[in-house]
């Protein structure tokens, strides 16, 4: 069963999203906290793997982030990706509190950029169960992982500052970006040339959808510290499945494997033979929700 919540994140911004509860599953059930990636909203097709959680047993969260879709926040289509992984936070707080979920079996999922944010979460919230990153972005290029040099504790540090003066809440502003070719588009597009032009507009639907193809980015790229859930990875404490999509220039599948490499176990991983919008689709879309499914079911109820 499906229905509209909306919870408080940091600062009292209210975030809205749907809830999905097992009809006859015996309550308490173990739960699942979800949100898009980079611009993304949840009705393109996280919807489907919610459904697919639902069904196995499990109670889901699925929610907008801030400034985007259905939640509030401003500035309107503004990513920051310290804000977003603070409000995970907040969306755990709010499902553990829900009579039908046991809060000592709570998950988190994410896809591309917030797949590396809920790698971040899990290494610094304890009550992370499990963590699933569908095709993430979890590594920078050229980045020396051998020595942490003290980054895991500065990143920890700033996703934890309630001040109003760290990166959550300041920084470098990026934009405005488009993220794929359109006619009348006159600035720069981040997913030029890549399989995404075909998917978003599939996805927007017949003007059902939130999405909106312009984007300002705070904080993600530079700035001290850096976002890096590459540096988080090897500090997980939860399991980790890695879903990884193998022909992935988006969110480099090389980094996603190293990275996944640097994780403790237990571990899971998952490769899908296709590029990075493809795996939410078909055939890859089914073996990658099942792979999910047992994943969640292994760490949650075992």
């Amino acid at each position: 069963m499906r229905s509209d919540v909306e919870f408080e994140g940091f600062g009292g911004v209210v975030l809205r999203g749907w809830l999905f509860v097992p009809e006859e599953a015996a309550a308490p059930v173990p739960g699942v906290v979800m949100a898009h990636g980079f611009s993304g909203v949840k009705e393109q097709l996280l919807d489907r793997y919610a459904e697919v959680f639902c069904a196995a047993g499990l109670a889901v969260l699925l929610y907008d982030h801030r400034n985007f879709g259905t939640s509030d926040g401003e500035p309107r289509q503004q990513i920051n990706p310290w804000a977003q992984a603070r409000d995970y936070r907040h969306a755990i707080d709010w499902l553990g509190d829900r009579a039908e979920v046991d809060a000592d079996r709570l998950a988190l999922w994410g896809t591309s950029f917030s797949g590396g944010q809920v790698i971040v979460i899990g290494a610094i919230d304890k009550r992370v169960r499990a963590v699933v990153a569908n095709v993430p972005f979890v590594g920078l290029a050229g980045s020396d992982y051998t020595r942490d040099e003290g980054r895991f504790a500065s990143i920890r540090s700033a996703v934890s500052d309630l001040s109003g003066e760290g990166p959550a809440d300041n920084g470098d502003v990026m934009g405005p970006l488009a993220l794929i070719e359109e006619e009348g588009v006159d600035v720069p597009v981040m997913f030029a040339g890549s399989d995404a032009a075909r998917l978003f507009k599939e996805w927007a639907g017949d003007g059902d959808s939130t999405w909106q193809n312009r984007v300002t980015v705070q904080s993600a790229f530079g700035g001290e510290p850096a976002w890096d859930p590459g540096v988080a990875v090897a500090h997980l404490e939860a399991p980790l499945l890695m879903v990884v999509a193998g022909q992935d220039s988006v969110a480099p599948a090389a980094l996603a494997l190293a990275a996944f490499e640097r994780a403790p176990e237990p571990k899971r991983l998952e490769v899908l033979d296709c590029p990075h919008f493809e795996a939410y689709t078909g055939h890859w879309f089914d073996s990658a929700s099942l792979a999910m499914s047992e994943f969640l079911l292994e760490h949650l109820l075992g």
